[in-house]
């Protein structure tokens, strides 16, 4: 059923690695937009994205330097903010779903992106296609990669960010589809400063007021989207992160309350509270 409706379900739907699945199946519900309406006239056109995802016909070098222009293209005429279908998305969205279709071509990405992160004059591209590295696996990103998801300007970026965590966190697997490492690659843990650095940023994440509101079933709710995110990548790092009546409850392995995050929702339900799936 999914399928039909948009080229990046089918482009989801292709990748059977659970980490990717589980967060673009979390954004992709924004994209459909509102019945009657125009994709073209709502700013960047989606169905474009296929040609950076899906066309295996054309090498990877080819895709993401295809990517790279829509990026350059979206910081240029920004995307306003519109209605989808169960909420609203604007340029931040646009520009984390082509990060994400850049940094997963096949195991030639991390190469590509390189020499172009490093041709980067633009900043704002240069901090981009590192989080596309980090969610390609290389993990020298680290340091930027906690720089943006503390500092990015675009709550959508800071969210990207989180999720690269994981990837730069755990070791490659043969079964990653597509694979993070090339055959032969070693991959070593993050030392103990970058992962302590790492940590921080996430607690603080858990006071990010970026947010989203969607409408099901005729009820509103309100997704804290970086919270949320911060809070499930913790566990990556060895810390379990629950809601409490103030805000965040941070434990360590060993069950011991370590960091007391307060927040103040106010009318908002509590996060991973709500009824469709957080």
């Amino acid at each position: 059923m999914l399928k039909q409706f948009h080229p990046l379900i089918q482009y989801s739907l292709a990748f059977s690695g659970t980490l990717f699945v589980t967060r673009t199946i979390a954004l992709v519900l924004v994209l459909f937009l509102l019945p009657g309406t125009d994709v073209k006239a709502q700013g960047f056109d989606f169905s474009k994205l296929s040609r950076v995802s899906r066309d295996t016909t054309v090498p990877p070098a080819e895709r993401i330097a295809l990517g790279i222009t829509f990026l350059q293209e979206e910081l240029a005429n920004p995307t306003p903010l519109r209605p989808g279908y169960v909420g609203f998305f604007d340029t931040g969205y646009v520009q984390s779903q082509i990060v994400r279709a850049i940094s997963f071509p096949g195991t030639e990405a991390p190469e590509v992106l390189r020499r172009s992160c490093d041709q980067a004059t633009d900043p704002r591209i240069k901090d981009l296609l590192t989080v596309a590295l980090a969610t390609a696996g290389q993990q020298d990103t680290a340091p930027d990669l906690i720089r943006i998801l503390r500092k990015h300007p675009l709550g959508e970026i800071r969210r990207e960010a989180i999720w690269a965590v994981p990837d730069l966190v755990l070791p490659p697997s043969p079964t990653d589809v597509p694979q993070r490492g090339k055959p032969g690659q070693v991959w070593r843990p993050l030392d103990s400063a970058t992962l302590q650095a790492m940590a921080e940023a996430l607690f603080a994440a858990l006071q990010d007021p970026f947010k989203s509101y969607k409408v099901l079933d005729k009820e509103e709710t309100v997704d804290f989207l970086v919270q949320e995110a911060a809070a499930r990548a913790c566990r990556f790092l060895g810390y379990t992160v629950k809601p409490s009546s103030t805000g965040w409850t941070v434990y360590n392995q060993r069950g011991a309350v370590v960091r007391q995050v307060t927040y103040d929702w106010g009318k908002a339900p509590r996060p991973f509270s709500y009824p469709h799936g957080h």
